[in-house]
């Protein structure tokens, strides 16, 4: 379901790359006219892993979900269409043998354990990086050193406020 908001105002968003080794970004933003404009305006940002067992991963997504959710709507005021939960999608392609699934199961673990969903939004891998290549994170100052997991968390952010923008 996407929710039409206004294209300018604050914004909280969280991306999630969900796998054996799950990347999470978070940030504060207002929305500006242009991708660049928004992304040099934000704040609170924060970049990490979640490892583990892939229900372990789930239940600790799910509860860094609710927090989120509660942070940017009753500490900062922002109306529940303004708080953003932007996940890579996995679609799965035959022949799959072989194939793991981690990403799968914590991602929609995590948003089961969360309760609701009607936030997220889940971002296609080949959108997010053709929208969000290497060249970009870097020019956005988004380039998380060391984690590639945490870039592509990055992505999905950037995904993410490119559609609130239009």
């Amino acid at each position: 379901m996407t929710v039409t908001i206004e294209r300018t105002g604050p914004i909280a968003v969280l991306g999630i790359d969900p796998g054996s080794t799950t990347g999470v970004a978070v940030g504060y933003f207002e929305l500006r006219g242009s991708l660049r404009e928004t992304l040099a305006t934000r704040s609170r940002v924060r970049g990490f892993e979640v490892e583990g067992p892939w229900l372990d991963q789930a239940r600790e997504l799910a509860d860094l979900m609710t927090r989120f959710r509660y942070r940017a709507q009753v500490e900062q005021q922002l109306p529940a269409v303004r708080v953003r939960v932007a996940i890579e999608n996995y679609t799965v392609r035959l022949p799959a043998a072989g194939t793991n699934l981690d990403s799968v199961w914590v991602a929609a673990g995590a948003v089961a354990c969360a309760g609701d969903g009607e936030d997220v939004w889940w971002i296609e891998p080949a959108d997010s990086k053709r929208r969000a290549t290497d060249e970009r994170l870097r020019s956005w100052g988004l380039w998380w050193e060391g984690s590639a997991h945490i870039r592509d968390a990055w992505r999905a952010v950037a995904v993410a406020l490119d559609r609130s923008i239009g």
